[in-house]
């Protein structure tokens, strides 16, 4: 029998979820409570969820109390509960990823990466925001990583493409040229 990767596994539980939501016409929840339940979940619960030597039955009493306690809708706990008998808890983050690209792609979503050495203010988000949808045409989803080791400047990562407008990029770029590269 032919092994079937993590991720491609997980695209099938999150594209069923996504469908499943999508008919209640409660996607954005769905989206909005299984982010919750990524943020909730640590290090350890996924260690823990992931063990072969933990019984099933005490992997899905897990999750039923961390439903509870985030007050998780049934949609979510019925496709919990399949993961669960399915012995697949432990594929929970490649599930989430699944199920946000699904989300993203189903409602013209580009989630965007932006590396700068500070915060930017209110007014340069709101530009940067602005500015990225007007060139992709899409609604963007930007999450902001702080990397002094840049210098300056912005570095802005989407899908397979790359903008490097960083002081460290340009100086990369300048001494390849000085090596005699190009």
């Amino acid at each position: 029998m032919k092994k079937i990767s993590k991720t491609k596994l997980s695209a099938v539980y999150a594209k069923a979820l996504y469908e499943s939501a999508a008919e209640k016409g409660e996607a954005l929840k769905i989206y909005e409570e299984m982010n919750s339940l990524r943020e909730a979940l640590t290090a350890d619960d996924i260690k823990l969820l992931s063990s072969p030597i933990v019984k099933t039955e005490i992997k899905k009493e897990i999750i039923k109390e961390l439903s509870k306690k985030l007050k998780l809708c049934n949609v979510i706990c019925n496709a919990l509960d399949v993961i669960a008998e399915n012995g697949r808890l432990g594929d929970l983050k490649y599930i989430f990823e699944a199920f946000n690209s699904k989300y993203y792609e189903e409602n013209n979503i580009v989630p965007i990466v932006v590396k700068t050495v500070k915060a930017l203010s209110s007014s340069q988000d709101k530009k940067l925001k602005k500015k990225l949808q007007e060139l992709l045409e899409k609604e963007v989803l930007i999450k902001y990583e702080i990397r002094p080791e840049i210098l300056g400047g912005l570095v802005i990562s989407y899908g397979s493409y790359q903008i490097d407008d960083s002081i460290e990029g340009k100086l990369g770029r300048l001494e390849s040229v000085m090596k005699g590269g190009k």
